[in-house]
């Protein structure tokens, strides 16, 4: 016989009260102390321009009262709210932290690296070529906005060729950021042979835009450079055959821009093809591609000096290919001014008399270095050399200037000379550069 016993009926319901509440505590508890996983609103690395505001939004897999966050650039707290606004005052290269503690004292950290770069008025975009093997550390970085190292070939199946840019790369990358400057990998190049073929088929040009974009993100490049040179040309401006490369090239542009990172750039280098439509490469750029695109380079050089029966003349003249050149991409290819970049040459062409024909490419730098006494930096051509001097330089870079283009780009930055006084790019600089 079991007698009924209400203290002791009541007691036992009080425990069960206990015991369920430290139970449910325990398990809020363990819910608490669970870091959460964390995934951020924008990609590592993110390059973004002085000037400008990250915005920095995580989505936490579980959130909790009981969590505390903590952000901190280059080790320095600067936040203690979940979201994260930031205005870096220099260009560089930034770590951002965001550290979450529990309760319980634990913690996880998730990393940010983000890099500022230089956002002047007028762009400075100076090519580097893979074969000269330059030390990054001798560039002339506060002389640039834009590097471009040349070249990423292209294999007709769409995969990449890295084999000249690869070993470098990644050093020009790094010092290039930390001077502020955005670091792009040229594709293509003169004397290619295999890149039409990949932009006609389809199913290559595919693949091609996808080892595109894993190859940016793998150098941490700020964007790609385009500089497809494989067309005819002909006597009524386009063979038959550019027509369809051309519309080959469009679409690797569309696809480009539709599948990178919005702050990744996305470039070309153009044939100036100004002179009318019945010759040469005039209508081998369609008016549209250039809404897929940052900017355009205009190679406004080897007007002269290239083949056989070349006349002996300047090369890239200031009256006759300069102002003719941009004056066609703004009116009859329709560029917006901000997205054009006037090409200079720093190097010359010398004949081997003066009845023109194929000349011999010669560096700036070696133009002074072989007439030392004969102010050369102040001419445009001595004896068989034509060439762009300090004073053509620096008219270009006024027009430039007073046009509101959106600048100049370069072919190439070593064949400079390391005299400032005579430097091209100082010249460049002098006029484009921030605070002119």
């Amino acid at each position: 016989m079991v007698i009924y016993n209400p203290m002791k009926y009541q007691l036992l319901i009080q425990l069960f009260i206990l015991i369920s509440i430290s139970t449910l505590s325990c398990k809020k508890a363990q819910v608490n102390d669970v870091l959460p996983e964390v995934k951020l609103n924008v990609s590592s690395p993110f390059s973004m321009q002085i000037g400008s505001v990250v915005s920095i939004r995580p989505e936490l897999s579980q959130q909790s009262e009981s969590l505390a966050y903590s952000w901190s650039v280059n080790g320095i707290n600067h936040s203690d709210q979940l979201n994260f606004d930031y205005e870096p005052q220099q260009t560089g290269v930034f770590s951002i932290s965001l550290e979450i503690k529990n309760q319980a004292g634990q913690s996880s950290t998730t990393n940010l690296k983000l890099v500022v770069l230089k956002n002047n008025t007028f762009k400075v975009m100076g090519y580097l070529p893979s074969w000269k093997n330059a030390n990054p550390s001798v560039v002339k970085w506060d002389a640039l906005t834009h590097l471009c190292f040349a070249f990423l070939k292209v294999n007709a199946d769409g995969s990449l060729n890295d084999t000249e840019v690869s070993g470098q790369l990644q050093s020009i990358v790094n010092e290039g950021h930390k001077n502020g400057v955005a670091v792009l990998i040229s594709v293509g190049g003169g004397g290619t042979a295999n890149f039409s073929d990949c932009l006609l088929n389809e199913s290559s040009r595919k693949n091609l835009t996808a080892n595109l974009v894993k190859f940016a993100a793998t150098y941490e490049v700020d964007g790609l450079d385009i500089d497809y040179e494989e067309f005819e040309g002909s006597s009524t401006g386009a063979s038959t055959q550019d027509l369809i490369k051309r519309m080959a090239l469009e679409n690797l542009y569309s696809d480009l821009r539709k599948s990178l990172p919005a702050d990744k750039l996305l470039t070309a280098a153009v044939s100036p093809s100004w002179q009318n439509p019945n010759w040469g490469y005039y209508n081998c750029y369609t008016n549209s591609m250039v809404q897929y695109l940052d900017f355009v380079g205009l190679m406004i050089y080897d007007q002269s000096g290239t083949w056989n029966t070349s006349p002996f003349a300047q090369h890239s003249d200031y009256q006759a290919h300069f102002i003719p050149s941009i004056n066609h991409w703004l009116t009859n290819r329709q560029a917006p001014k901000n997205k054009i970049l006037a090409g200079v040459p720093f190097y010359g062409y010398k004949f081997k008399d003066t009845n023109g024909g194929l000349a011999e490419a010669i560096s700036y730098r070696d133009i002074l270095s072989q007439y030392p006494n004969n102010q050369v930096e102040l001419k445009d051509s001595i004896v068989l050399i034509f060439y762009n001097g300090k004073e053509t330089i620096q008219e270009k870079a006024n027009y430039i200037k007073n046009s509101n283009l959106g600048g100049i780009m370069i072919w190439e930055i070593t064949q400079d000379d390391d005299d400032t006084s005579k430097s091209l790019l100082t010249a460049i600089k002098q006029i484009l550069g921030e605070g002119n």
